[in-house]
């Protein structure tokens, strides 16, 4: 009998000591949550994004994980996790915003009426400052959608100009025995003209191209620098940056290369090329 109330006794005692292991290992878990929680706030901050609802969302992880021994460990997880969530959807809609703002120097690049666009800007932008996230993400998408509008313009006013063209050198063929020997001089002013205007805007948008491709290509070697070499932003953080950058970049190349008369191929060819080379560890793993 006695030794049954032993054994009994050693029972209760080590479901207990398991119990106190749970509790702290939950309660170590807690905190090095909320030190991820607070290094993300600040990635956030470093960035220029707001930082109101994630910080009040970090206020409460830390009221709950204070109430000693009816802390509710559990939840603490949860509101650190959702500030996790909140920064990565953060830097995306960030992202979004600066191509956004890409394609609308394109129009003004080809000197297209960009009014629109930019007045939808203006307002996601106002969004996004304020965590306003659903609210930037429609403006944005409604921003992409009228700029392609402005370019399907310029695209419609360009074939009718191209065929206008067509239609006068065909007059000139047509009637070109009765055409004086300066309208015939005019006519080849006005093609070669043509020819040089031509000429000019695809160096430039080339040139707009070229630049916007290295800015890329910057920003993908900071983000590399940020996640391996300074462990400033989170590995969720980081792979959202690169894919988004790489996106872009492989449209420029794209682009490019049309202009240069290469194949289209090449913009994936460089996005691969700008893959990461690690260069070891994180200097904190943020996962």
């Amino acid at each position: 009998m006695e030794k049954s109330k032993m054994l009994l006794a050693l029972a209760v005692m080590l479901v207990a000591v398991q119990i106190v292991a749970a509790q702290v290992a939950t309660r170590e878990q807690a905190a090095h949550a909320i030190e991820e929680a607070e290094l993300t706030i600040n990635s956030m901050r470093d960035a220029g994004f707001g930082t109101v609802f994630v910080t009040d969302t970090l206020n409460q992880a830390k009221d709950t994980f204070g109430q000693g021994e009816i802390a509710d460990y559990d939840q603490v997880i949860q509101l650190t996790a959702r500030i996790e969530e909140i920064s990565g959807r953060a830097f995306s809609v960030g992202d979004s915003l600066k191509a956004l703002n890409i394609s609308i120097a394109e129009l003004e690049g080809l000197s297209l009426n960009a009014t629109r666009p930019e007045e939808i800007y203006s307002q996601a932008a106002d969004a996004f400052y304020n965590e306003r996230y659903d609210e930037a993400e429609a403006l944005i998408e409604d921003g992409f959608r009228a700029a392609s509008e402005a370019q399907a313009e310029y695209s419609r006013l360009s074939t009718i100009l191209g065929s206008t063209q067509q239609n006068l050198v065909a007059f000139v063929g047509r009637n070109l025995r009765e055409i004086l020997a300066a309208s015939a001089a005019a006519a080849a002013i006005i093609v070669v003209g043509g020819l040089k205007l031509s000429s000019y805007r695809r160096k430039r948008k080339l040139t707009r191209l070229e630049l916007e491709k290295a800015v890329l290509l910057n920003l993908i070697k900071k983000a590399q620098s940020d996640r391996f070499e300074k462990g400033l932003i989170t590995k969720r953080e980081y792979e959202i940056k690169t894919e988004k950058f790489k996106e872009m970049l492989v449209d420029s190349e794209r682009a490019i290369s049309v202009l240069k008369g290469g194949k289209s191929g090449a913009g994936k060819k460089a996005a691969q090329q700008e893959n990461i080379q690690k260069p070891g560890k994180p200097a904190e793993d943020r996962e």
